[in-house]
């Protein structure tokens, strides 16, 4: 059986996503196959800079991407160079191999990884401050160790009333929170910090759901409370960096 449907996307700015930092050039030695049309296509996306070559002889700066079949390897022509060999799926793989195919979110974070051992690297969102408001403690650790690997600094809170203790004591960039909690739920908690920065003349702090209560009568309940943006429960780090990006530059 064969079905068959329509999924409506946000068309989103991908270089929203991409750290001015990856500041850095490259030797790019390549083919003409389509895994390496693909490592083309994501390096111009994401603002890479590159220097396209024809042999070894040519490298001149510190890392070398090479994407080129039966390509043999001069160990002293790269004695000073920082290189990786992208090639189709291969179990033999060593420092220096990168496997097609190419993901966007994994790519940046191999570029992230390579490039923060030569370069210093530092997240757009460096020093943000991030509440969680969650009562799992696994969904704790995780939105903890997804939000450190941006940069961002976090409080967390096991319920709604802990929330709005964290809220009057600190300022934050943004608020994550679920909706199911004991003590005060989510719902209650956004409208309740929501009264703390009009009685208090406090900055508006975005407020993002991050549940499993999917239905629409969940998502309206959420922002006639004063809710911002709703996200789905198990979220990924693109997502949120796409979320985060959305909100620093005003777009929700």
């Amino acid at each position: 059986t064969k079905f068959y449907f329509d999924l409506e996307f946000e068309v989103v700015d991908i270089n929203s996503c991409i750290s001015e930092k990856l500041n850095v050039n490259i030797d790019l030695l390549i083919d003409d196959s389509l895994s390496s049309k693909s490592l083309l296509f994501y390096l111009n996306k994401f603002g890479i800079k590159y220097r396209m070559i024809d042999n070894l002889d040519e490298v001149k700066n510190e890392i070398l991407f090479i994407s080129k079949k039966d390509i043999k390897i001069d160990e002293n022509k790269l004695k000073d160079v920082k290189y990786w060999i992208f090639k189709d799926v291969d179990y033999n793989v060593d420092e220096h191999t990168i496997n097609y195919p190419l993901f966007p979110t994994v790519f940046f974070k191999i570029l992230q990884n390579i490039i923060s051992k030569y370069k210093p690297y530092s997240s757009p969102f460096k020093n943000r401050q991030a509440l969680i408001v969650e009562d799992n403690q696994i969904n704790q650790n995780l939105m903890r160790i997804i939000l450190k690997d941006l940069e961002i600094k976090t409080d967390i809170a096991s319920n709604g009333l802990d929330a709005l203790e964290f809220f009057n004591k600190n300022k934050y960039d943004f608020i994550f929170m679920d909706l199911s909690m004991p003590k005060m739920d989510g719902y209650e908690a956004t409208k309740r910090i929501r009264e703390i920065e009009k009685n208090k003349n406090f900055s508006y702090t975005p407020i993002i759901a991050l549940t499993s209560n999917v239905l629409e009568e969940d998502r309206k309940k959420f922002f006639d409370a004063g809710g911002d943006e709703f996200l789905a429960k198990p979220t990924t780090q693109s997502i949120l960096i796409v979320t985060i990006s959305k909100i620093l530059k005003g777009k929700i």
